[in-house]
């Protein structure tokens, strides 16, 4: 949701927060969803998308002002 994007400060911690709920799981090759996630799939892709796009703010923001840490 819109809400848990805000709230997590990474994607990864956007994917425990699923896993917590029993909608995504953690594999040995990335994450999957559950069939609980799959139901709302939807929802879970969008928050993800806009995790990313937050994500690549933070970064051309920082590049913008010469700081290249790795954020």
């Amino acid at each position: 949701s819109q809400t848990a994007a805000r709230k997590a400060s990474s994607l990864e911690e956007l994917l425990a927060q699923y896993e917590r709920a029993g909608l995504a799981v953690r594999t040995e090759k990335g994450w999957r969803l559950t069939p609980r996630g799959f139901l709302v799939s939807n929802s879970i892709i969008v928050a993800l998308e806009e995790a990313l796009a937050t994500q690549k703010i933070r970064r051309e923001q920082a590049l913008a002002q010469r700081d290249y840490r790795i954020i």
